[in-house]
Formats: C-alpha cells, structure tokens, sequence
C-alpha cells in the first residue's frame, strides 16, 4: 500500500481551490506523474477546513481531511473533479492497513462514521520500488496515526467521554 502524506490537496471543492486553481493545477502536473510512476494508491492531504473523497483519478483516491479544528462554508456543491463524498463537519479519520490495502473511517465529533470503505492496493509489480520513500511515507502515516489518537483522547477528555464507540472490529 503506497500512501503520500501531503498538506495541499491536489484536487478539492474547497475555499482553497477556489481562490488558488493555478496552484493546485501546476502541483497536479508535478505530482500525477510520480503518483503513476510509483504506483501511489492514495494522497491524503489536509488545508481545506472539510472532508472530501475523490473518486479514483488515474488511480489514486485522493481524501481531504482537514476539519479537526475550523470548518469553511466556501465549498462547491458542484466538483471540478469526480467526487465520492463531501461533508461540512468536524471530523478525524481512522485506518488500518491491511495486506491488500487500506480500511478507513472519517468520523465526526460525536463519534458517527460518516464515510468509510476499504481501498485495494496497486499490483506491486508494476510499480518501481522506492523502499526510502516508503519508509518515509509509513513513518508519516504512523505519526500521523499517532496525532489521530491524541486527538482522540483530546475530545474524550473535551467531551467528558471515556470511548467514542469507534472500532474497526465492530466491538464497542
């Protein structure tokens, strides 16, 4: 499972997008071609202050998740690009990577899952190994996975909750 961290979004309906299409374009026209070369599954990146699932663009989901703190009303209902899923609410995200890909879950403050699903990994054997990068790419998604739980913790404490009743397995 190939994921790329990153902080801009290379596709998004957002505030952001809005005000810096040039931007987000020059950056797909560098990323996009990595992204296949390398056999990249997923980009998640945060800046827009919402959550947002891209339907798979020349084979990469791209996920917006950046509504743990702030939320910005400026969101095109109608997408420049094709679009899963788009939600205006505080949230954080789950995920467990799995031998044939990755399961996540996007959830919202009062602890629903209100999107989640399961992304299959690229055939291995067509991309190039980077075994640096991927190095890298794991060590930043496992701190970002980190972050995730402390903020997790720092909402349960928020909310004067001991669990949030979220899990992968089903148990509560």
């Amino acid at each position: 499972m190939k994921v790329v961290l990153g902080h801009y979004p290379a596709y998004s309906s957002g505030k952001h997008a809005i005000l810096e299409t040039s931007t987000l374009h020059q950056m797909r026209k560098i990323l996009e071609p990595i992204f296949k070369r390398y056999g990249v599954d997923v980009y998640l990146a945060g800046h827009e202050h919402h959550y947002e699932r891209s339907k798979p663009l020349q084979g990469v989901h791209h996920i917006v998740s950046g509504a743990a703190g702030r939320l910005h009303d400026e969101v095109l209902e109608e997408a420049p690009h094709p679009r899963e899923v788009l939600a205006k609410r505080f949230h954080f995200m789950a995920f467990e990577i799995m031998p044939n890909g990755l399961a996540f879950k996007a959830i919202d403050k009062d602890g629903l899952v209100f999107d989640q699903g399961f992304i299959h990994r690229h055939d291995t054997k067509q991309a190039k190994p980077l075994m640096a990068v991927q190095l890298f790419i794991w060590r930043m998604l496992q701190a970002f996975l980190d972050f995730t739980r402390q903020l997790v913790r720092w909402l349960e404490a928020l909310l004067g909750q001991r669990k949030t009743g979220v899990s992968f397995s089903g148990a509560q």
